[in-house]
Protein backbone atom coordinates (compact mmCIF):
# COMPACT_ATOMS: atom_id res chain seq x y z
CA UNK A 1 0.00 0.00 0.00
CA UNK A 2 1.39 3.61 -0.99
CA UNK A 3 -1.01 5.64 1.17
CA UNK A 4 -2.35 5.48 4.45
CA UNK A 5 -5.92 3.88 4.71
CA UNK A 6 -9.00 5.88 4.57
CA UNK A 7 -10.92 6.85 7.74
CA UNK A 8 -14.22 4.45 8.14
CA UNK A 9 -17.25 6.21 6.32
CA UNK A 10 -15.00 8.69 4.16
CA UNK A 11 -16.03 8.36 0.24
CA UNK A 12 -13.76 6.58 -1.50
CA UNK A 13 -12.98 7.79 -5.35
CA UNK A 14 -11.25 6.00 -8.05
CA UNK A 15 -7.89 7.69 -7.52
CA UNK A 16 -8.42 6.97 -3.95
CA UNK A 17 -8.03 3.44 -4.80
CA UNK A 18 -5.18 3.45 -6.93
CA UNK A 19 -2.94 5.24 -4.53
CA UNK A 20 -3.47 2.28 -2.22
CA UNK A 21 -2.87 -0.72 -4.58
CA UNK A 22 0.69 -1.94 -4.11
CA UNK A 23 3.22 -1.29 -6.89
CA UNK A 24 3.55 -2.38 -9.85
CA UNK A 25 7.08 -3.90 -8.98
CA UNK A 26 4.92 -5.67 -5.64
CA UNK A 27 2.22 -7.16 -7.28
CA UNK A 28 4.55 -8.67 -10.81
CA UNK A 29 7.15 -10.10 -7.33
CA UNK A 30 3.65 -11.47 -5.52
CA UNK A 31 1.95 -12.81 -8.79
CA UNK A 32 5.58 -14.42 -10.20
CA UNK A 33 5.88 -15.92 -6.28
CA UNK A 34 2.17 -17.57 -6.70
CA UNK A 35 3.16 -18.62 -10.42
CA UNK A 36 6.14 -20.54 -9.25
CA UNK A 37 4.54 -21.73 -6.25
CA UNK A 38 1.69 -23.48 -8.40
CA UNK A 39 4.12 -24.47 -11.16
CA UNK A 40 6.47 -26.90 -8.77
CA UNK A 41 3.64 -29.75 -7.77
CA UNK A 42 4.65 -32.90 -8.53
CA UNK A 43 0.71 -33.66 -7.32
CA UNK A 44 -1.03 -30.54 -9.96
CA UNK A 45 -4.05 -31.37 -10.95
CA UNK A 46 -5.66 -29.57 -13.94
CA UNK A 47 -9.45 -29.14 -15.81
CA UNK A 48 -8.14 -30.07 -18.65
CA UNK A 49 -6.15 -33.55 -19.12
CA UNK A 50 -4.22 -34.13 -22.01
CA UNK A 51 -2.42 -37.41 -22.86
CA UNK A 52 0.22 -36.63 -21.16
CA UNK A 53 -0.90 -35.80 -17.92
CA UNK A 54 -3.62 -39.06 -17.79
CA UNK A 55 -0.11 -40.96 -18.53
CA UNK A 56 0.99 -39.27 -15.42
CA UNK A 57 -2.18 -39.56 -13.67
CA UNK A 58 -2.81 -36.20 -13.14
CA UNK A 59 -5.60 -35.35 -14.73
CA UNK A 60 -9.04 -34.67 -12.74
CA UNK A 61 -10.99 -37.02 -10.80
CA UNK A 62 -14.52 -35.92 -10.29
CA UNK A 63 -16.28 -36.30 -7.19
CA UNK A 64 -19.36 -35.46 -8.57
CA UNK A 65 -21.91 -37.95 -8.11
CA UNK A 66 -25.47 -35.91 -8.50
CA UNK A 67 -26.77 -35.76 -12.66
CA UNK A 68 -27.26 -31.88 -12.32
CA UNK A 69 -23.88 -31.58 -11.08
CA UNK A 70 -22.12 -33.51 -13.76
CA UNK A 71 -23.92 -31.84 -16.43
CA UNK A 72 -22.22 -28.35 -15.32
CA UNK A 73 -18.81 -29.55 -14.99
CA UNK A 74 -19.12 -31.10 -18.39
CA UNK A 75 -20.44 -27.59 -19.74
CA UNK A 76 -17.44 -26.18 -17.66
CA UNK A 77 -15.23 -28.62 -19.57
CA UNK A 78 -16.68 -28.04 -22.91
CA UNK A 79 -16.48 -24.40 -22.50
CA UNK A 80 -12.78 -24.88 -21.09
CA UNK A 81 -11.92 -26.90 -24.00
CA UNK A 82 -13.12 -24.20 -26.61
CA UNK A 83 -10.98 -21.46 -24.85
CA UNK A 84 -8.04 -23.72 -25.27
CA UNK A 85 -8.75 -24.27 -28.67
CA UNK A 86 -9.33 -20.15 -29.22
CA UNK A 87 -6.13 -19.63 -27.08
CA UNK A 88 -4.19 -22.11 -29.96
CA UNK A 89 -4.95 -20.65 -32.99
CA UNK A 90 -4.55 -16.75 -31.67
CA UNK A 91 -1.13 -18.17 -30.71
CA UNK A 92 -0.73 -20.09 -33.97
CA UNK A 93 0.08 -16.89 -35.74
CA UNK A 94 2.36 -15.22 -33.07
CA UNK A 95 5.75 -14.94 -32.84
CA UNK A 96 6.24 -15.69 -29.23
CA UNK A 97 2.96 -17.66 -27.86
CA UNK A 98 1.04 -16.36 -24.29
CA UNK A 99 -0.87 -19.57 -23.17
CA UNK A 100 0.32 -18.82 -19.54
CA UNK A 101 -3.55 -18.54 -18.67
CA UNK A 102 -4.55 -21.16 -21.47
CA UNK A 103 -7.02 -23.85 -19.59
CA UNK A 104 -5.10 -26.80 -20.20
CA UNK A 105 -1.94 -24.86 -18.28
CA UNK A 106 -4.11 -23.85 -15.49
CA UNK A 107 -4.03 -26.26 -12.33
CA UNK A 108 -7.38 -27.13 -10.84
CA UNK A 109 -6.37 -25.03 -7.35
CA UNK A 110 -2.77 -23.54 -6.72
CA UNK A 111 -1.36 -26.91 -5.36
CA UNK A 112 -3.86 -29.70 -5.40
Amino acid sequence: MRDKPLNPGSTVSESDLLRRLPSMQVSFIQAHISFILGAFSPTEKFFLATPSLSRQGLEVESMLVEPDHLAIQDQLLRKLSSLATTINQRNASRKLKYDVLCPRNVPLTTQS
